[in-house]
Formats: C-alpha cells, sequence, structure tokens
C-alpha cells in the first residue's frame, strides 16, 4: 500500500523485462519511476470503504511458472484501488500472442492505456483522469498465479510517493488463509476478488492467502511454517484438496500445532464446498458430504479434548443454493467469491479483536 500526493496518476507500465530485470524504456522514460522490490502479499486490504478497483499494469517476467487457465489476470497484470470519484474501470487485455502494451500520453495530459493485439486495432482506455490534489491511498492487489519480478510505479515529477499511515494495533495482525485454489482465488475475474481479499477489505485488514492450487493439504511441514506467523485468525479451508481419510488424520495434528504456538489465536475450520454437481449428482454430493463428516468429527473430538478458541463454517452457506456461482461447479465466479465473503466475515469480525 502506498499514498500519492498531487495531481496525478498511477500508471503502472508493460513491456518485456530484460536481463537486467527493466524494461527496454524504462531508463528513457521521462516519468519518474519507483521501483518496490519484494511487493507485498497479494490480499492486503485498503481502509476506505469509498473505493472501486482499476485494472493497471506491472514490469513482470516475461515467463510464468504457471497460469491459471480460468483467470483474466495474465503476466502483466494487476489491480489498484483509487477513491471511486476519479476512477474508471481500465480494460484488460488477454494473455495471448502479440499482445503489446505502452503507455500513451494524450494531449490534455492524461496517461492512457493501449494494447495492440496481432491482427486487430488498438484498445484504448483512460485508467483515471481528473484527480484532485492532495494526497490519496492506493492500493495494488499483485497477480493471483503469475509471479511478480519487480513493479514500477510511475508518477508525474511533482507527485509525492510515500507509505500509508500505519494501521491501528489492534488491525495489523492479519487474517491468515490457508487452502485450495479455491482460496487462491482461481477464476476471479482480477486478483482483488478473490475471497480472502473480499473479507479482508470487509474487515478493514490485511490478509495473508496461503491457497495453493491442488496443494492445500494440511502437511505438517507446512502447519509449522504457518505456526510462525503471528496472525489474528487462523483460517484452514483445505477440504477440497484433501480425501475423508485424509482430512481425519491430518485436522487434529494440524490444529494442535497451531494452538501449541498460539495459546489464544482463534482456528476457524471450514468445510468443503457443496459441488454444484452435486444437487443432481449422487457421488459428487457424496464426495463432499464424506470430507465434511470427517472435518465435523474431528472438530468435535478437539473441542472434547479441550481445544478452545476453535469455531466452524458450515458449507450450506458458502456459494448459495441456486448453482450460480461457480465457473466449473467447483471454482467460483466473482459472484461466488462475494457470497463467500459474506458468509466468512461475519465469523472472522466476532473473533478479531476490535
Amino acid at each position: 500500500m502506498f499514498v500519492v500526493g498531487g495531481e496525478s496518476l498511477i500508471d503502472l507500465i508493460s513491456e518485456p523485462v530484460g536481463s537486467d530485470g527493466m524494461s527496454p524504456s524504462a531508463s528513457n522514460r521521462s516519468r519518474r519511476s519507483t521501483s518496490m522490490s519484494s511487493p507485498p502479499l497479494p490480499c492486503t486490504p485498503s481502509r476506505s470503504r469509498d473505493r472501486v478497483r482499476i485494472t493497471m499494469r506491472v514490469i513482470v517476467s516475461a515467463s510464468a511458472s504457471k497460469v491459471n487457465p480460468c483467470s483474466t489476470d495474465h503476466p502483466r497484470t494487476m489491480n489498484a484501488e483509487i477513491p471511486r470519484h476519479t476512477a474508471y474501470e481500465a480494460l484488460t487485455t488477454a494473455n495471448q500472442p502479440g499482445v503489446r502494451n505502452n503507455p500513451a500520453r494524450t494531449t490534455s495530459g492524461a496517461y492512457m492505456d493501449q494494447a495492440t493485439l496481432r491482427g486487430q486495432a488498438t484498445m484504448q482506455a483512460s485508467l483515471a483522469t481528473g484527480i484532485p490534489e492532495g494526497m490519496h491511498e492506493y492500493l495494488l492487489y499483485l497477480p493471483l498465479y503469475n509471479g511478480v519480478s519487480s513493479v514500477h510505479i510511475g508518477v508525474n515529477p511533482d507527485a509525492v510517493l510515500a507509505a500509508p499511515p500505519e494501521r491501528p494495533e489492534t488491525t495489523r495482525r492479519p487474517v491468515l488463509f490457508w487452502g485450495t485454489s479455491i482460496t487462491q482465488g482461481g477464476c476471479a475475474s482480477r486478483p482483488g476478488m478473490a475471497y480472502p481479499a473480499i473479507v479482508g477489505r470487509m474487515m478493514d485488514r490485511p490478509t495473508i492467502n496461503l491457497g495453493f492450487s491442488g496443494n492445500g493439504q494440511m502437511e505438517p511441514e507446512m502447519a509449522a511454517f504457518i505456526a510462525e506467523i503471528d496472525a489474528e485468525v487462523f483460517v484452514l479451508d483445505c477440504c477440497p484438496n484433501l480425501g475423508p481419510e485424509e482430512i481425519a488424520a491430518r485436522t487434529e495434528p494440524v490444529v494442535r500445532t497451531l494452538r501449541d504456538a498460539h495459546p489464544d489465536t482463534p482456528i476457524v475450520l471450514m468445510e468443503n464446498i457443496i459441488y454444484q454437481k452435486g444437487y443432481f449428482l449422487p457421488a459428487a454430493r457424496e464426495s463432499y458430504e464424506a470430507k465434511n463428516a470427517e472435518l465435523k468429527a474431528a472438530y468435535e473430538r478437539l473441542v472434547a479434548a479441550g481445544v478452545t478458541n476453535l469455531h466452524y463454517i458450515p458449507c450450506d452457506t458458502l456459494l448459495g443454493d441456486d448453482a450460480e456461482a461457480t465457473v466449473d461447479g467447483t471454482h467460483a465466479t466473482d459472484l461466488g467469491f462475494l457470497r463467500m465473503a459474506q458468509a466468512i466475515t461475519p465469523v472472522l469480525n466476532s473473533l478479531a479483536r476490535k
């Protein structure tokens, strides 16, 4: 998160990156560019309710080790937030060969983002115009599935770039989510629409998204690593990547690892979502029901054994019952992620410090 002062426009520029980590035109750019190494984790909420999201560009590595096939984010896309009355929703371009993104400045001084696709016309969209003078707080969400090697923020020469004011002590610790591709944000239309990001904005708190596509498996090694983090709440959402037997075997050791390291921190267990095809295919319904039965049994054993501040979120409120909330019956659309956030946030608000 950062603050920009002055009548300026954030313009994150997407170009191929050379061996030195810089784009070919970075050193020749007339506007000042500030590089941020070690960008923040992707799901950190803003502190303003009156915000909208606009897509901007980043300089990143030309290759990505893993690409989410159902997301529109690509190695050159990230999100930012600016005040609602000064923002426009920017156009994004698909991750396909021949895409070339370049900044262009109009005669009025507003920066435009343009993308030329091979054999197609150039598309342009104004990122933001008419930003009033004064300091404004912005929030960037990094891509969900693509690694970022560097971030360059271009601002007008007379603008000021600074860190935001520190959060109140009671809201500094993050809510940590550990889970699967659903947690990671698979099939969200943009990084800020993964449900942990939405929860963070609703709670006005930082969040850490440790969703691993296909690999949210409650391993003891990962539990030991997570136990090193001073979180406000731990949320475990790993059931979709585990079978019933694995849930039965791993849930209790993981919870005990976290509880030993953090005696008073709330721990939340989330049930497996209702697979949409489970409404008419018995095998799919039996799959998630068996997983949730084992999770509930482990929860009850832990409570009976005296583990305190352990909480449980059932699946029936996560996606709704109209089969409109997923892309493929499993991975959520933006609507599905919003519904998940609306179900989860009241629970977390009741547990977090005020």
